[in-house]
């Protein structure tokens, strides 16, 4: 498989037009192995934190405050890391991520807006493309041809469950999930590729 980054975001709650992005990570990975990898903490000045967020990833308004970076040190360092890693055509960059298009990047949107940019979807779409491969959107395509039975769970917490047992519980952070997202699409390829093999094979014997 091509080199692609994959991305993750830890948030203040779902709606990216008034709760904080908290927390970015960013996995370069390449023939099933990780080349390179960061996380940034983002001080967001004027995103809310809920309760209920805070409890599942970890953070507190004093981490934060104390680790996090401002937007633009965060929105500059994330353009660099990009662009040293995958380079600075977006054409030929392959975002990957776990509900990515829906949640990730409009999150990623608030941070270059609130970093200064003056469009921040067309920053980012600048930066990473438009095409992003979103595993929740393969595994709803499992469901439908049956690779994935109708009806479970294809949150990343179920899906690694089933695909990647051996990797234990999800941490919540930003680059630990987007690890563990780019290690699921390796094996969600593997499972389609074994799924193809297996159809021409019946196919074959059936003759």
């Amino acid at each position: 498989m091509s080199r692609f980054i994959a991305l993750d975001t830890e948030t203040g709650g779902f709606d990216p037009t008034t709760d904080a992005i908290i927390s970015l990570g960013a996995v370069i990975w390449e023939g099933g192995h990780e080349v390179a990898a960061k996380e940034w903490v983002i001080c967001d000045p004027e995103g809310k934190l809920n309760a209920g967020a805070l409890a599942v990833n970890g953070f507190s308004e004093d981490i934060i405050r104390s680790t996090g970076a401002g937007p633009l040190t965060a929105w500059l360092d994330f353009q660099g890391f990009v662009h040293t890693h995958v380079g600075t055509d977006p054409r030929f960059v392959i975002p990957v991520g776990h509900n990515i298009a829906a949640f990730d990047i409009p999150f990623i949107q608030r941070l270059a807006r609130i970093a200064g940019e003056a469009d921040p979807k067309a920053a980012v779409e600048g930066l990473i493309g438009r095409r992003p491969i979103d595993t929740m959107v393969i595994a709803r395509f499992y469901q439908y041809v049956g690779i994935i039975e109708p009806g479970k769970p294809v949150a990343l917490s179920a899906l690694l469950t089933r695909y990647l047992p051996e990797t234990g519980p999800q941490l919540h952070t930003a680059v630990d999930d987007a690890r563990r997202t780019a290690m699921l699409l390796d094996r969600l390829e593997d499972e389609l590729h074994h799924t193809i093999e297996g159809v021409r094979k019946f196919h074959k014997e059936g003759r």
